[in-house]
């Protein structure tokens, strides 16, 4: 930043676009070429026309000496000059010496709504060296503005954030501004037959700063009114755009509501936001200071500078700064997923918990109820004194193997939802068995017929229980529509097709409006569900299997399909 920054005041102060002695003392303006005003005396209406600039030279400023007048211009604006030039697209070299008129006539023709007309002054000894210090500045500009625009681009590819969009179109806008100022590509030569470029895309630069401002500074969040005002401003300068491309006159030009208003606004709000405690708004202060502070000096003319100079070291400036704070912001998203999916684990394993002590007390209910059916026979032999030795170790014997086997419920929901630090080969029949055994008993309640046919010679590299745990989600899910719909026959299938698991149930399938969100966190159909399980579901097979998770339609109801690559053994 600091290197970039030396460069372009080196470059900047470097340029001095006025010869040191003013060679120019007076310049008017007529409509007819008969005449002519000072400028300050002369209103709008003229610019709606063709008219004539007159430049004076002081002929005793000049002397021996030769300087070029630079008259820069837009695309075909100057008709006719009383005086030898050298003409490019957009501008006129004219050599100036003691031989030259002292009153040289610019003919103006103004086909569009805002004349432009730039005069620049060079010692003719030193303008090769100023151009190429010019080239060189403006090639540093457009080449910060591209790599601004493509980087906030690819920004937005990767994180869909309409900020990142928005500066990235403003910066391709801008760039095209100040290229239009000083040169007209071919490409864009045909539109001047219907509208006047540079001004075009100050307008549209415009529009695209109110859309940035809004959408990174969050303004809708921070300050509501504020957002709902300059959504306001944000249709007129909208409406303002369609009607300059239609009739060619723009109504929210400077001479009505100067851009430097406008910028203003943009940085205030910026202000407010940082104060709200917006840290990133820093940033964008800095920035939209930079370019507030260069539009005020290119309006009242205070430098001694050409504008163009100014506009292309302002600029380039602001896309870095901008492009600081949109990293910036960047990294705050990022910490913000990182954050949330911590949050989702989180809620995801109070879901797993309460889903397992669920299901621990389905498997719980069936041996609670044989001991106390012992407990009842004991008390009753007791009562009519057939407790004898025999019939006691027989009872004891019941109720201890009952006991084991809630011993063993707790060992299999132990393992299943044990976490592994490291990858391990595993056999597939064995994780949807694991899953199956722990919820079995609830599917027995409800008379679902569950089908496992898995090849038992598969085998995965992963983690078992995770596995285990997007199957048992799977079922579960199945499950629960089943009982809502109150499915006749219900069945629950789980098979292999084409190497990928198929989870088939009967439930009639998922409504075509809701397909596409199934997997998105916190998207649920059922009450006093999280919504999390489908998606951590899927978050679990892509980032600890390298697979997919989807959904397909059958005939009776859904198939959710696991895909992994190639991990068999």
């Amino acid at each position: 930043m600091k290197v970039l920054l030396f460069i372009f005041t080196f470059l900047f102060l470097s340029l001095n676009s006025f010869a040191q002695d003013e060679i120019i003392s007076k310049l008017l303006i007529s409509k007819d070429s008969k005449n002519y005003l000072e400028p300050s005396k002369i209103g709008d209406e003229i610019y709606e026309s063709s008219f004539f600039v007159k430049v004076f030279l002081d002929k005793n400023v000049i002397k021996d000496k030769e300087y070029y007048l630079r008259l820069t211009h837009n695309y075909k604006t100057i008709k006719n000059i009383n005086a030898k030039s050298r003409s490019y697209d957009n501008e006129h070299i004219i050599l100036i010496d003691k031989n030259t008129k002292s009153e040289i006539v610019i003919a103006v023709d103004n086909t569009y709504s805002i004349p432009f007309l730039n005069l620049s002054v060079f010692n003719a000894d030193k303008y090769q060296e100023e151009i190429t210090l010019e080239k060189t500045l403006f090639g540093f500009s457009y080449g910060i503005i591209f790599c601004a625009f493509l980087y906030n681009f690819i920004l937005y590819i990767y994180n869909r954030k309409k900020s990142f969009l928005y500066y990235s179109f403003l910066q391709i806008s801008l760039l095209c501004s100040l290229i239009l100022m000083v040169s007209t590509p071919d490409i864009f030569k045909l539109f001047y037959e219907y509208i006047l470029l540079p001004e075009f895309f100050v307008n549209l630069s415009l529009t695209l700063a109110i859309l940035f401002n809004k959408t990174f500074l969050d303004l809708k969040y921070y300050f509501p009114k504020w957002d709902k005002f300059l959504t306001i401003v944000l249709y007129v300068y909208v409406v303002d755009l369609i009607i300059y491309v239609v009739s060619g006159r723009s109504i929210v030009n400077d001479e009505n509501i100067p851009t430097s208003i406008l910028l203003f606004i943009l940085l205030i709000s910026g202000i407010l936001v940082y104060k709200k405690g917006y840290k990133v708004a820093v940033f964008y202060v800095i920035g939209w200071s930079i370019i507030f502070v260069s539009v005020i000096l290119v309006e009242f003319d205070i430098l001694p500078y050409n504008d163009f100079y100014i506009l292309h070291v302002a600029f380039p400036l602001e896309s870095i700064l901008l492009s600081f704070s949109l990293a910036y912001k960047m990294k705050e998203l990022q910490n913000k997923k990182v954050l949330h999916e911590k949050l989702l684990i989180h809620q995801n394993k109070l879901a797993s918990m309460g889903e397992m002590i669920n299901n621990i007390a389905h498997q719980y209910r069936q041996p609670l109820t044989h001991l106390g059916y012992i407990f009842m026979n004991i008390n009753s032999a007791h009562e009519h004194g057939e407790l004898d030795k025999k019939y006691l170790d027989k009872k004891i014997k019941q109720a201890n193997s009952q006991l084991e086997f809630m011993s063993l419920t707790i060992d299999n929901f132990r393992n299943f939802y044990k976490p592994l630090k490291e990858k391990e080969i595993f056999s597939l029949n064995t994780a949807i068995l694991n899953a199956t055994s722990i919820i079995k008993p609830i599917l027995d309640e409800h008379k679902i017929e569950l089908d496992v046919k898995i090849d038992p010679s598969k085998e995965f590299l992963g983690y078992e229980n995770e596995y285990s745990q997007v199957i048992l989600n799977l079922i579960t899910n199945a499950k629960d529509a089943l009982i809502e719909k109150d499915i006749k026959n219900p069945f629950i299938k789980i098979f292999m097709k084409d190497e990928k698991v198929c989870v088939e149930d009967n439930a009639g399938g998922v409504s075509s409006s809701i397909k596409e969100k199934i997997f998105e966190p916190y998207f649920t159909t059922k009450n006093k569900s999280s919504g999390i399980g489908l998606y951590m579901s899927s978050m679990i097979i892509q980032e600890h299997f390298d697979g997919k998770l989807y959904l397909e339609d059958t005939e009776f109801g859904s198939r959710f399909i696991i895909e992994i690559p190639s991990t068999k053994q």
